[in-house]
């Protein structure tokens, strides 16, 4: 599924985002994020568990490193503080990669083949800062300026 585009999904960065530059100056920040969701509470038969003529609920806290290129980077190291609610839509992305010691050497398996390791992360699109109160204040690249088509998302091909 990678690729697969994600509807809004309302997130809190678990710490501050941190903002890097390549070699060439291109912007990239990444931010750990968490979402949480309720779901009713049931017993061992499926039953919905009640207390005091009300629903019990759950809840279930998702983690996801969260990704942005070009300037929606910029905007993203700016503004996803610590605990900062986000609207973020983007798709998500499955890579894999080769475990590494301290030292940047591969780790490898008793019969001599690196480790390999899956991660997802989130590739976003645009972000919205939720306010503690009032309206939504957007931080997309096409809310913040007119910039052309092509620099919604600066992700490297």
């Amino acid at each position: 599924m990678n690729g697969a585009p994600i509807q809004p999904w309302l997130v809190r960065p678990v710490k501050d985002a941190v903002l890097r530059y390549s070699e060439k100056g291109r912007a990239n920040a990444n931010v750990h994020v968490a979402n949480s969701y309720r779901y009713p509470k049931r017993d061992a038969e499926g039953n919905p568990v009640m207390k005091d003529g009300k629903r019990v609920f759950d809840e279930k806290t998702t983690y996801i490193d969260a990704i942005g290129w070009g300037q929606l980077a910029e905007r993203l190291g700016e503004k996803a503080k610590r605990g900062t609610e986000l609207l973020v839509e983007g798709r998500i992305q499955t890579r894999q990669y080769i475990a590494k010691d301290k030292e940047g050497n591969p780790i490898l398996r008793e019969n001599g083949k690196p480790v390999k390791r899956n991660v997802q992360e989130l590739i976003l699109s645009h972000f919205r800062v939720i306010p503690k109160q009032g309206p939504i204040v957007d931080s997309s690249p096409a809310m913040d300026e007119d910039l052309p088509e092509d620099e919604g998302s600066d992700e490297p091909a």
